[in-house]
């Protein structure tokens, strides 16, 4: 049993809404006898909602009919409750997890990380074109550090690390500031950064 793997599942019923009885689900997570998953249903109407990604039928998943995933309904179950793997999917789901299970106001997302990618970029720039004369060997000290950490974030990102990936940003964008604070750089952009 493997991430993103489809098996048949004989889901538990349950009180309220809940999925149960036998139906095709994703593997999130296996760990020792526990197997976390998102439960499918072929209704058309649930993929209406919010946090649901629609699957249709392919060699690959080799399910039977269109389905939609639930990821709202993620869950714990026994892994004795596995009963066939029918497929696997893709990552696209992954995506969505994530955005289910982080606020984007509170977490860190891929977009988050995009955006502080550019910006940085854009300061990096804009501050090589801008070195106060007689600042050079400050500069180039400044800037040789501020392109480690983007290479140390890049690397973060690959591995889905988004809290380290962040964290080399922020020192990244630190160095830059501090190398306008210390007139090594002369720019005036208070949008990309902290000026006097």
């Amino acid at each position: 049993m493997k991430k993103n793997e489809i098996w048949l599942v004989k889901i538990p019923e349950q009180s309220g809404q809940e999925q149960s009885g036998i139906r095709p689900a994703i593997i999130i997570n296996q760990n020792l006898n526990i197997t976390t998953i998102i439960p499918f249903t072929s209704k058309e109407k649930a993929s209406k909602y919010k946090f649901t990604l629609r699957i249709n039928p392919n060699k690959q998943n080799n399910l039977v009919k269109t389905s939609t995933a639930l990821i709202f309904q993620i869950r714990a179950i026994d892994k004795n409750k596995l009963s066939r793997k029918l497929g696997e999917e893709s990552e696209e789901i992954d995506f969505i997890l994530e955005n289910y299970l982080f606020d984007k106001k509170t977490n860190i997302t891929r977009e988050k990380l995009e955006k502080y990618f550019k910006i940085t970029s854009e300061a990096l720039k804009k501050a090589k074109k801008n070195i106060i004369k007689g600042k050079e060997n400050y500069a180039k000290e400044i800037i040789e550090m501020v392109e480690n950490y983007l290479s140390d974030a890049k690397h973060f990102q690959s591995k889905k690390d988004f809290v380290n990936c962040f964290g080399a940003l922020n020192y990244a964008h630190g160095w830059l500031d501090a190398g306008v604070r210390l007139d090594v750089f002369d720019v005036k952009d208070r949008e990309l950064f902290t000026v006097k």
